[in-house]
């Protein structure tokens, strides 16, 4: 006759694994061939965060902004998969950020977070800002003007 199947799912060390086992009349057995699947899926690959999600990569300038400066983050994990038999995988990045104006939000594109394996592109993030900053007021602006007319003539 047909047999049973079992799905199960397991995490470690920030990596999820899903096994199916099909065609296994006996329990004992379905458990058996999930313990040794996951075993081995745990012991030969590894995940390695590469850039962690909300970690601050750096700042952008904001025209007319409330703040002169923010900072700037991805808004999910670079992760890679390693194989835990070979040399780990050679990742890189960098971050190429646009100019910006006031006001901007969390979740606005202000720029691309680049991954690279043996410096080769792989693929890109959007950067987004860690907080939202507004307009500055008139006052602000004019200051900040001030200042800057002021340090060219000394």
């Amino acid at each position: 006759g047909a047999g049973y199947c079992l799905t199960a799912t397991g995490k470690k060390n920030g990596m999820r694994l899903i096994t199916v086992v099909m065609n296994e009349d006996n329990t004992d057995n379905r458990s058996k061939d999930t313990i040794s699947m996951m075993d081995y899926g745990f012991n030969m690959y590894s995940l390695d965060n590469v850039v962690e999600k909300e970690k601050t990569l750096g700042n952008i300038k904001v025209n007319l902004g409330e703040k002169e400066y923010a900072n700037v983050k991805i808004e999910s994990n670079v992760s890679i998969l390693n194989n835990n038999q070979n040399e780990k995988r050679n990742v890189s990045y960098d971050i190429v950020t646009r100019e910006i104006s006031a006001p901007v939000k969390v979740g606005d594109e202000v720029g691309d977070l680049n991954v690279y394996e043996n410096g080769i592109f792989m693929y890109s993030l959007p950067l987004t800002v860690t907080e939202d900053i507004d307009k500055a007021n008139i006052f602000i602006v004019f200051v900040r003007n001030l200042k800057d007319i002021l340090s060219i003539n000394l």
